[in-house]
């Protein structure tokens, strides 16, 4: 049996170039998958401009390979591989699984470039080296960004009790209405100036924060800011609310991109069908106000839309979800949920309570048929 020589490859260079080829194919194909995503399914600016960026570094990588040699070295008809289909190949669960195997195929094709440059073009190996690590990060970055939008959206559709606060809120009071069973919060304060509303938001933030932390939950209450998408960025808010009368919903996802929920209130059919149609565009409106529901305290020039409202909006079955609104509390609840909607969205029936928590804790009995 014949030796190798020390230094000889075992394989022709248009060998090498066959393997350099396909993982170049496969890695640029791969990245362009992970863009589209964060192009046309998420809409969002700055992901899209990290993945853009990466692919033109990719394209650099792949520009030190001779052109004429890749081509000369191609042979897709009689390659073994082709034929060959994985059991997963042709389906996919979610999201998540077509992020994770294309990214998992870039990294693959990386690590390739980088071993068998080392034949051919070993200036290239390094380079295939570092932006191999640079797509472990950017993995992260992408899934996270994905991952954080779909987390709020489930806990927007488990939550029942949505709770209007201002900035005075005593810590301790706001905690109590969270563990009493509310998975909503809106920072709302007329009075408050800027500075008061985004000291109060990092604050509650925090203290969601901080109780998730202390109890080992990862679905923590949700803050919701109305009417400012400043505001909602600068403390790390997980949403907006707007009403008819602030900026169009078009633009104010333009600004806060489509990792945050985005609620609208309604107070016909007319209004809500305006929001549904932004339902599955690049504005996504995410959950409907609904209401005023009963003559209320806090918006004193607010018409009441009333219970029939509620009823109409309940018998088009309306699949995001709906917080009836307005002068609701503990007593006139069971005429709310009688009308097919289940979600309420209260202020005063908990906030202008002594005890914040005990009057959570009743609304929420009621509306989960609990037991006193």
């Amino acid at each position: 049996m014949s030796e190798s020589k020390p230094n000889e490859s075992p394989i022709s260079g248009r060998s090498v170039y066959r393997i350099l080829d396909a993982a170049a194919d496969r890695g640029r194909e791969a990245i362009r998958v992970i863009e589209d995503a964060a192009r046309f399914l998420a809409d969002d600016e700055r992901l899209s401009g990290q993945l853009k960026q990466f692919r033109h570094q990719y394209a650099e990588l792949t520009s030190l390979l001779p052109w004429e040699k890749r081509l000369g070295a191609r042979e897709t008809e009689s390659d073994v591989g082709v034929c060959l289909e994985g059991s997963g190949e042709y389906r996919r669960g979610s999201l998540e699984t077509i992020l994770a195997a294309n990214f998992c195929r870039l990294q693959e094709s990386l690590r390739s470039l980088e071993e068998y440059a080392k034949l051919a073009v070993p200036e290239m190996a390094r380079r295939a080296e570092q932006l191999r690590y640079a797509s472990y990060t950017l993995q992260k970055q992408t899934c996270a960004f994905f991952s954080a939008a779909s987390s709020r959206l489930v806990r927007l559709a488990e939550a029942r009790l949505y709770v209007i606060v201002e900035t005075g809120i005593p810590d301790e009071a706001f905690l109590a209405v969270a563990r009493a069973g509310a998975g909503i919060f809106q920072l709302r304060d007329k009075h408050a100036s800027d500075r008061e509303l985004y000291t109060a938001g990092r604050r509650l933030v925090s203290l969601l924060d901080e109780e998730a932390a202390r109890t080992g939950s990862s679905a923590r209450p949700l803050l919701i800011v109305n009417d400012r998408a400043d505001i909602a960025l600068a403390v790390g808010a997980d949403g907006v609310h707007l009403g008819q009368n602030e900026l169009p919903a078009e633009t104010v996802r333009a600004i806060v991109g489509p990792e945050m929920i985005l609620g609208v209130s309604t107070a016909n059919l007319q209004q809500a069908q305006a929001a549904l149609d932004l339902a599955e565009g690049p504005a996504r409106v995410d959950y409907l106000g609904a209401g005023a529901v009963f003559p209320t305290a806090t918006k004193t020039d607010a018409c009441p839309a009333g219970l029939e409202y509620l009823r109409a909006l309940a018998d088009k079955q309306i699949q995001m979800p709906v917080y009836a609104i307005g002068g609701i509390n503990a007593g006139n609840l069971p005429q709310v949920l009688e009308t097919g909607i289940s979600r309420v969205c209260v202020a005063g029936a908990v906030t202008g309570k002594p005890d914040m928590g005990s009057a959570a804790k009743e609304i929420y009995r009621v509306l989960t048929h609990k037991e006193p």
